[in-house]
């Protein structure tokens, strides 16, 4: 009895067993061949190099280079402690950090895992003469990221760093994926669309130790766009010597068509940090910095334009008849308002005042009398006309707006009437009023370019297609009031004119200094002009920040940019230095 029990609990078990196989063999074969596929072939991706971007001379200004990574396939490691400690030797890199970077970049079983990137020519080959011992270790070639012109040109490429969440959900479907590196900054961002190129990939059959056996399919990768912008490098690098050892921005720009020809702020930050691996600790410290190395001044900070302000008094109230060529002003030193008193830079006056005069030696008090008979509501026209509180469009990221004032804007703001002596104030560009040195430049420009507003730009080319050309607004200035104007401002950089240091033997220079109180510290220190002042192919915006009196290391600064375009370049050409 006991026998026949036995064979039946036999049978049962043969049974299952029985059915156990068939279940495996027939009705889970798709999965398990699905399973044995994906062990026994291999799809590698292969990131496509990001087009270059270079100057308008061609100078790469953002390349590629090759560069050597070590990756592993989880589910092929034999054994992961022998593994890391084995490539921990050959890399000169401790297992820990080996380890660490594994389990920061572990994905899938299936998928490649970067552990150390950027390792030499050397160290890939020792690996390659490893890879017995080492199943599941890859090393691979990717095209890497360089800047060579480093902190010069910082603020306008910009740089890469590694998708975050945020943008990862807007860019999925187009394509994007975690860990991808895109650009975060600069003109690697704005133009990250066209820069992108298309990843290729390869599949390969491997045998169980993890090597390849054959190519089953390839699909080569694009490269993306190149772009070439209107920066001259050379100018470039000269304006960053000039100003590196300041707080500071300067930019340089075709008056006519709104080309970029340099644009500079200090301090700068190397973007090859972002790129080069273990810099973790220098970009801490470059984000933590009070002086904000990643802020372009040029478009991201605004100031008080101070005396530049002064151009645009002048053209409005000329436009406006409020004044003309010989309407003048007694300037004593102090103009008095009711119970205030409001001082003109020199103590001891300038004596009477035309306008060209008073541009010449930035007069505070005919200044404050011309802004007077202008009001605030005519001047916040002007204001608005030339382009304040408004972005200029150029090309780069995160350009602010800066702020001019009204009398609508008190009351709403303040619940306070507008008081004569704010008026007085803004004249000379002071009070509430602020704007980047972008702005500022495209003020200065309407007098050089005969009256108008242009929009700035730094993509010339994407591929080979020219994208750029003038985008201007004709503004309601009549010449002869913009003549007037530029003689003021060719007399700044003469004799007697508060930017006489300027003066450079055979370039005729018009300009305009400014003075601009800051909240704490040293005055902020402004220089704009153009040359030729007759018919001018380059003008020119230098602040430097708590920099004392404009008249001074402003202008040396701008001194050194135009001696070394009057040296370097041919200004007599159609387009700016032969571009």
């Amino acid at each position: 009895m006991r026998v026949n029990k036995l064979k039946i609990i036999f049978v049962c078990f043969f049974f299952i067993l029985i059915a156990s196989f068939l279940h495996k063999q027939i009705f889970s074969y798709p999965i398990y061949r699905i399973l044995s596929e994906k062990n026994r072939i291999r799809i590698c991706s292969i990131p496509a190099p990001r087009g270059i971007i270079t100057d308008r001379k061609g100078e790469v200004l953002a390349g590629n280079r090759i560069s050597y990574a070590v990756a592993v396939i989880p589910q092929e490691m034999m054994n992961r402690h022998f593994t890391f400690n084995l490539l921990a030797q050959a890399l000169n890199m401790t297992p820990e950090f080996i380890a660490e970077n594994y389990k920061r970049n572990y994905i899938t079983p299936f998928a490649p895992v970067a552990v150390a990137q950027d390792i030499s020519k050397e160290e890939a080959i020792s690996l390659e003469e490893r890879s017995l011992f080492l199943p599941g270790v890859i090393v691979t070639t990717t095209p890497v990221r360089y800047y060579p012109l480093r902190e010069a040109a910082s603020h306008i490429i910009g740089y890469l760093g590694e998708i975050d969440a945020e943008e990862l959900h807007k860019l999925k479907p187009y394509g994007y994926r975690i860990k991808e590196l895109i650009g975060k900054n600069g003109i690697e961002k704005v133009y990250n669309v066209y820069l992108k190129g298309e990843k290729g990939g390869i599949q390969i059959e491997v045998n169980n130790h993890g090597h390849e056996v054959e190519v089953l399919s390839y699909k080569s990768p694009e490269r993306g766009n190149d772009i070439q912008l209107s920066i001259d490098s050379r100018l470039q690098k000269k304006v960053y010597q000039l100003i590196k050892n300041y707080t500071a921005a300067v930019t340089i720009m075709e008056p006519n068509t709104g080309e970029i020809l340099a644009m500079c702020s200090s301090p700068a930050f190397d973007p090859n940090i972002f790129i080069n691996h273990g810099h973790n600790k220098e970009i801490i410290s470059k984000l933590e910095d009070s002086q904000l190395p990643f802020l372009n001044r040029n478009i991201q900070a605004s100031y008080p334009p101070g005396s530049l302000f002064k151009i645009l008094i002048a053209l409005a109230a000329l436009q406006e008849d409020k004044i003309n060529r010989y309407t003048s002003f007694e300037c004593k030193g102090a103009f008095k308002l009711g119970n205030r008193t409001f001082a003109c830079w020199d103590e001891d006056g300038h004596g009477r005042q035309t306008v060209i005069d008073a541009i010449k030696h930035s007069c505070n008090i005919f200044f404050y009398n011309a802004g007077l008979k202008l009001g605030v509501n005519l001047i916040y026209k002007y204001a608005k006309e030339f382009g304040f509180s408004e972005r200029t469009a150029v090309d780069l990221p995160h350009e602010i707006k800066g702020f001019a004032p009204s009398r609508q804007w008190k009351k709403q703001q303040f619940g306070e009437a507008w008081y004569k002596g704010e008026t007085v104030i803004y004249s000379i560009g002071q009070g509430y009023l602020t704007a980047t040195p972008l702005q500022i430049l495209r003020m200065i420009s309407v007098v050089a370019n005969g009256g108008k507003i242009i929009k700035p730009y730094l993509a010339r080319k994407i591929g080979e297609v020219y994208i750029a050309k003038p985008n201007f607004r004709e503004l309601k200035i009549d010449r002869e009031n913009l003549e007037i104007t530029r003689e003021g401002m060719k007399g700044v950089t003469r004799d007697g004119g508060t930017g006489y240091r300027i003066a450079i033997n055979g370039l005729d220079i018009a300009g305009k200094t400014g003075t601009a109180q800051a909240s704490k510290g040293e005055s902020h220190a402004w220089f704009s002009g153009f040359a030729p002042a007759d018919n001018p192919k380059v003008a020119i915006i230098v602040i430097l920040e708590h920099g004392g009196k404009g008249g001074i290391r402003a202008v040396d600064v701008g001194r050194g940019i135009f001696s070394f375009i009057k040296e370097n370049y041919n200004l007599d050409e159609d387009l700016p230095f032969g571009g």
